[in-house]
């Protein structure tokens, strides 16, 4: 599309990048509010989220990958408006929240700070999404989440150091 023609639709660049990061903060909020998931166990929802959080980035691996070169020059042009991506991360960590408090609740976690965890599990999505991006995880996103879901369900001490 040409410059002209986008502006027929958005004021500015601004509009454009409000646009985009709305659209991906809304899809990627989807999965935490698809009916399946209130049929599945705790361990198979979180699984079923990340999978799906995952599928997300590849199928926009484009997108992602300008994003996170020019987020900082974004948010520092736009730095007068509104934090359209920290308020659409902090959504996406309180939807991660609810969902380690129903594990919680549902005693398939024990009890912890769910606020924390969620920033923990957020954050580990975050490396390995920008890893990949930038071309230092081989192959799909996907065959990362056997190793996210056995670190976050199991943790990664040691038996013997859990129990010292």
């Amino acid at each position: 599309m040409s410059p002209s023609s986008l502006y027929r639709y958005f004021d500015g660049k601004e509009a454009v990048y409000r646009a985009l990061v709305e659209e991906i903060a809304r899809v990627l909020d989807a999965p935490f509010t698809d009916p399946l998931l209130s049929s599945l166990p705790f361990g198979k929802r979180l699984e079923w989220v990340i999978r799906r959080q995952l599928s997300i980035v590849e199928a926009r691996r484009e997108f992602f990958i300008t994003f996170s070169a020019d987020r900082a020059s974004m948010d520092w042009e736009f730095a007068s408006t509104e934090d359209l991506t920290g308020d659409a991360y902090n959504r996406w960590v309180e939807a991660f929240t609810a969902l380690l408090e129903q594990g919680v609740a549902a005693g398939e976690l024990r009890s912890i700070n769910t606020s924390n965890a969620a920033y923990l599990l957020s954050g580990a999505l975050s490396a390995t999404v920008f890893r990949w991006i930038r071309g230092q995880l081989p192959g799909d996103l996907q065959e990362y989440v056997p190793v996210m879901l056995e670190m976050i369900l199991q943790g990664i001490g040691s038996k013997k150091s859990r129990s010292a």
